[in-house]
This record gives C-alpha cells, structure tokens and sequence, in this order.
C-alpha cells in the first residue's frame, strides 16, 4: 500500500486543485497568441501594437500605439480575430478582440505572455481568499521541492 506521500498526481490534477472551474484549460494554450502575433498581423502591425491581456475569458486586449493606428484596427478586428483563432484549440477559441492605447514598449517589456487574465479589471482591489485546503493538499504530496514552492507561490497570488 502507498504512503500519502507517495502518490502520483497529473499536472492536470494539481491545476485543477490551483484553478478552480479548469479555466487554466481555457488560458494555457492562449499562450502562443505571444508568438504567432507578428505572423497573424505581419510586421507594420507587431511594431505598432501587441497582445497585452485577457478581459474575462473570451477577449484579447491589445495595447496599441496611437489613435490612428486604434482606428485600423478596429475596422481589421474580425480579421486578426479569426487569424489568432487559427491557432488556438477549439476551447479557448476567442470570440473579441479590443483595442486600448498604451505604451507599446513598455506592454511588450513587462508582459508575461498568457499569464495576466485582467490588465485594467482591477482585481487588485478584491478580497483575496485564502486557497482552497485540497489544492494546498496536492502541492504539500509533492516530492519536488522546487516544483512545490513555484505552487505555493501561484497559489497565493491566485487568491
């Protein structure tokens, strides 16, 4: 018979028990907008605006340089729409994509790409709750250190 601690758990077991409701399903593969991004709007279009965040789950909100370049993308929306979605697995298809002015440079430098779900949600100014004992569970069985505390980590900032 297996000690608790030696139980083996699914990366997919261990992200469900962190993110409630598998919404890291949805944002995992969101990741490779960060890469492809250039390829989907060409060159211009990269060095005057990049992905930045995720509003709630089905929107992208990039940051772009100016009003007129805004202005272009907008009315290309549904173009870079269905080029990013190309990309993506039928379950984190997105369905808008919105367009904010900011300092291009800057979002590009500090982005963390698919990591950041709300840039201007302010959701710095909700309650955080304290995670949930079954995750804490799962991460305390693991064997790998290291593996642990980058959990733990993401565990309090997820609250």
């Amino acid at each position: 018979m297996r000690s608790r601690n030696s139980q083996v758990h699914t990366s997919s077991s261990i992200f469900s028990g962190i993110v409630p409701g598998k919404k890291w399903k949805i944002f995992l593969p969101r990741r490779i907008i960060w890469q492809k991004w250039q390829d989907v709007v060409g060159d211009a279009v990269s060095r005057q605006a990049c992905p930045w965040y995720f509003s709630g789950l089905d929107c992208l909100v990039v940051a772009v340089s100016d009003n007129i370049w805004m202005q272009q993308l907008t009315f290309q929306a549904s173009i870079i729409l269905d080029g990013l979605n190309r990309h993506l697995p039928s379950g984190s298809k997105l369905k808008e994509v919105r367009f904010r002015l900011a300092d291009v440079e800057r979002v590009r430098k500090n982005s963390k790409p698919g990591i950041a779900t709300s840039g201007l949600s302010r959701s710095y100014l909700r309650k955080k709750t304290p995670p949930p004992p079954e995750a804490l569970e799962l991460v305390d069985n693991l064997q790998d250190t290291e593996l642990k505390k980058i959990l733990h980590s993401l565990l309090e900032k997820a609250g």
